[in-house]
């Protein structure tokens, strides 16, 4: 049997494109300010220049709660953490873990090696960044440095692939002397920018010897000395000019020879540490940071993250031995590896992490609607400074109060939307987590779905006032407002699935470049035209394979989601009979096992569509301590099966992206909606009827001799949703995208496009 999707005349310009209204003079007047605080809301907090002032007023822990009514303030939970290795239950916690066992482990060397584990978006370098910068004081009286290894930066300024330990080594020296003149030269008061200190340590003049000491301990034959101090001078002169008043000219050190900065580090933490602080040694702490976008997934996927984390750890607590001119120069330090749970599971399975030798902390994620609440906040702020021209400061704190309740009144009332549009149970406490814990990607798709209500606004005449953000968050909470919001609930599910392409694109195609999904050997790469939030649920991993009962591959990535599901409910009533919490989590076997007893499908390629599930975010791996891989079911694909997937607004989008037998739909041509709303409106509700007699056949035919359970099909719900949709449409005259449509000439197209369907299937012999 082979598939082909529908075939789809695209639109030749991006009419629809948000990108496009974002820049109108009336939409860019009154929401460019407030995109610019929703930014400034959503961006990382830095490190050394965030004050400690807006660390403690803007970080988060596990404990946190928005209570009902939202004023800025938060809840917490009283209750203690469930597992002591939870260092964010509160900033307690947190505190204790840093100063009391971090940093004494640091100071004697004992346990040398710390991984900081969590769930993608928990927050894991957030804390780092957090503790590193309240506590800098007690970290400096500890004679300790800790260095941040970033893997994006290091991947475009340093990562020769061909030579990896050698790009490790120019790029740690680098951040290390980087981080070695922050220690020895600037000063951090109240968390504000560093200041450069009076005495400076490279304003010695016992430097230029110390410099020469180094370039010598070189042994470079046969170079004259006269050359080589010549030499040293250049080098400590890059170093001084290197130093601003308030930070350091980083590119300037990377000038500097590896060889020289390896050499100084040695000399400098051994003679200048013992002079500086009585007997002690200052010692590094690399923080391994960036290669948290590691994961059992994004090994099919990816290649160079994967072989970098693996050579890091293998190196481990040698990571600064660094070889030059056939000798070892050492500098003392331990690594700090942040990274997600399942990335550390997967490589204490390969024997690579000794858990006698480390110390593992464990990083909560943060509940959505306070992480979010906490972006508001930050984007209050910012519009608070802003105002400090005009407003007096009662003024501000006023208005700014206001400010926080509308602004988390507009997205409750938004994520409120979503959950009725998308079936979500659990209402708009439950929306927020089909986000993850990405927050920007939440704030950033609020920010869609603001331009497209400011266009709305602005169409209404007794609206034309709405020109300041605080007039459209205002206007939001109002009854209009609301009848807006809830009127729109098929854009918003629009725009989950896709956000600056006038069409739909799925977010995973093959490595050809092939629009649609093969098998490949399971090669797979990001599609970059992929906007939205949503994928497509109903996407085959093969176009072609034998004519079988049992391969219906139309609702083979449901069958997987509601397998691991079921799965899980079943053993939870195991748990009180000895089970453990990995039993949670089915193998790719149990899978295929829970498909084959509930549904009767053998899956075709069940490892690259759970890998397709996988980088589409609607399933998760857990790795168990054996080194079993388990999967579980993420809330954004939970939501997918059993509402989105469900649902007209849908079906309508991703009906062109979806592989069907060739001959129920070869031969079709549709439009989008940009060519004519009406006949666009026509030809959904022709798609539709073509979506649901498909769905009905697979659904209806006994697949390896077992009928589907009834709390698994999709049709029934699937098609009371349509058609309450479809009747909605005709109960009164409304207006589709500024346009009126003729209801009357819409319902007759509609029915003369399904009985040419029909007509067709039947000359195909697929009907009598």
């Amino acid at each position: 049997m082979e598939y082909t999707r529908p075939s789809l005349k695209r639109p030749a310009y991006l009419k629809r494109n948000l990108k496009d209204r974002a820049n109108s003079p009336h939409v860019g007047a009154t929401l460019k300010p407030l995109f610019d605080y929703i930014l400034e809301g959503t961006g990382k907090l830095k490190y050394g220049i965030t004050t400690d002032a807006q660390w403690r007023r803007h970080m988060r822990f596990a404990t946190d709660r928005l209570p009902m009514a939202p004023d800025g303030t938060y809840d917490r939970i009283g209750t203690p953490p469930p597992n002591d290795d939870i260092i964010n239950w509160d900033a307690d916690s947190a505190s204790t873990w840093f100063l009391d066992r971090l940093l004494p482990r640091l100071r004697t060397g004992s346990y040398p090696r710390t991984f900081v584990i969590g769930d993608p978006g928990a927050g894991k370098s957030t804390l780092i960044k957090y503790l590193l910068n309240i506590h800098h004081s007690k970290i400096r009286d500890k004679y300790i440095i800790f260095s941040r290894f970033e893997y994006l930066k290091f991947k475009e300024s340093w990562l020769n692939i061909d030579d990896i330990d050698g790009s490790l080594d120019e790029y740690f020296s680098y951040i290390m002397l980087r981080d070695a003149i922050l220690f020895f030269s600037y000063d951090r008061d109240g968390g504000d920018h560093p200041r450069l200190r009076s005495s400076s340590l490279f304003s010695d003049a016992s430097m230029e010897d110390l410099m020469l000491s180094a370039v010598l301990a070189l042994n470079r034959v046969g170079r004259d000395p006269v050359v080589l101090a010549e030499e040293a001078r250049q080098w400590l002169e890059i170093l001084r000019d290197s130093l601003g008043a308030r930070k350091i000219d980083t590119a300037a050190l990377a000038l500097i020879p590896h060889e020289v900065r390896a050499s100084l580090l040695s000399r400098l933490n051994y003679h200048r540490g013992r002079k500086l602080a009585g007997e002690d040694i200052a010692k590094f702490c690399l923080i391994m940071d960036g290669l948290d976008a590691i994961s059992i997934e994004d090994f099919f996927f990816e290649g160079d993250q994967h072989i970098i984390l693996r050579r890091i750890l293998e190196r481990k607590s040698s990571l600064t031995n660094f070889m030059i001119s056939g000798r070892r120069i050492s500098v003392a330090s331990a690594p700090m590896f942040v990274m997600r749970g399942n990335t550390f599971q997967h490589y204490l399975d390969d024997r690579q992490i000794k858990l006698a030798e480390t110390m593992v902390a464990l990083v909560e994620p943060i509940d959505p609607e306070v992480a979010i609440h906490n972006a508001v906040l930050r984007a209050s702020d910012a519009w608070a400074r802003a105002q400090r021209h005009r407003l007096s400061q009662a003024e501000i704190d006023r208005e700014q109060a206001a400010l926080i309740r509308d602004f988390t009144r507009g997205i409750a009332l938004i994520m409120a939307t979503i959950s009725h549009a998308g079936k979500i149970k659990g209402g708009h406490r439950a929306a927020y987590r089909i986000f993850g814990n990405n927050i920007r990607t939440a704030m950033e798709f609020i920010h869609k779905i603001f331009l497209m209500f400011v266009d709305e606004f602005g169409a209404r005449s007794d609206w034309n006032e709405v020109d300041t953000p605080e007039k459209f968050l205002r206007a939001l909470q109002t009854d209009q407002g609301g009848l807006v919001v809830r009127q729109r609930r098929y854009r918003l599910v629009e725009l989950l699935l896709f956000s600056y392409l006038p069409w739909f694109e799925t977010a995973i195609i093959p490595r050809s470049g092939s629009s649609r999904s093969g098998s490949e050997e399971g090669r797979y790469r990001d599609n970059p035209q992929f906007t939205g939030i949503l994928d497509n649920i109903f996407n085959y991993t093969t176009i072609q394979h034998r004519n079988e009962s049992d391969l219906h591959c139309f609702l083979e990535k449901v069958r997987i989601i509601q397998s691991i599901t079921q799965w899980r409910l079943d053993m939870q009533e195991e748990l009180g009979k000895g089970g453990g919490a990995d039993d949670l989590f089915p193998s790719e076997e149990a899978i295929r096992r829970k498909m084959k007893a509930l549904t009767g499908y053998r899956p075709n390629e069940l490892r690259i569509a759970l890998n397709v599930l996988l980088r589409s975010e609607m399933i998760v791996v857990h790795v168990a301590g054996d080194g079993e891989r388990g999967y579980g079911v993420t809330n954004l694909g939970q939501a997918v099966v059993d509402g989105f997937c469900r649902s007209l607004s849908y079906i309508e989008h991703v009906f062109h992206t979806t592989l069907f037998p060739r001959p129920l739909v070869e031969g079709l041509v549709d439009f989008k909606r940009e060519s004519s709303v009406e006949r666009w409106t026509a030809a959904s509700i022709r798609n539709a009827f073509i979506w649901l007699t498909y769905l009905r056949f697979v659904e209806g035919n006994k697949a390896g001799g077992t009928e589907v359970p009834g709390g698994l099909r999709l049709w029934d719900e699937t098609n009371k949703n349509v058609r309450v949709s479809i009747t909605r449409m005709f109960s009164r005259r409304r207006r589709l995208d500024h346009i009126l449509v003729r209801q009357g000439a819409v319902g007759r197209r509609a029915v003369l496009m399904i009985n040419r369907t029909m007509d067709e299937w039947r000359r195909r012999g697929l009907i009598s």
